[in-house]
């Protein structure tokens, strides 16, 4: 989708994420929906017509696969579609302040973040060491064989 080259460097991906921003506020997205108009209206609030729950997978944005503008859909996206107490927060606040009539779980092939899951539960003997900075669950996110 995108010409740039990947990886680069922590400062480049930022410059990157400043630069698509610049583009986005003076309604010049790439993604030919995004006008001022939807912008200003969007200032006003948010209506969504269905709350999607996602995995986080960069190859599959909701917005995206089903061809929906901004503030047209309110997405949670979380490795393997975990439902956990700040999705189920979120969800819980789709409902009760946007009143979104439809609830979806968006699952998709080959999900990593599942395999990684099953693999850990079904290999590992000891619980892994996280990185600084990081915590890890002691048992699997995923109790069933999932995909």
């Amino acid at each position: 989708m995108s010409d740039a080259v990947i990886p680069c460097t922590p400062t480049e991906a930022l410059q990157r994420l400043k630069d698509g921003n610049a583009r986005f506020t003076r309604g010049e997205a790439k993604f030919p929906t995004v006008q001022e108009s939807v912008l200003a209206n969007l200032k006003q609030g948010q209506q969504p017509f269905a709350t999607i729950l996602a995995c986080s997978d960069s190859r599959v944005p909701p917005e995206l696969v089903f061809d929906a503008g901004l503030g047209e859909l309110f997405v949670i996206r979380v490795a393997g579609n975990v439902l956990g107490p700040s999705v189920a927060g979120t969800l819980e606040y789709a409902a009760a302040h946007l009143h979104t009539p439809l609830f979806v779980v968006m699952g998709h092939e080959n999900c990593g973040a599942v395999t990684a899951a099953i693999d850990t539960s079904t290999t590992s003997t000891s619980p892994r060491r996280p990185r600084p900075g990081c915590t890890l669950r002691s048992r699997p996110m995923c109790g069933a064989r999932c995909g």
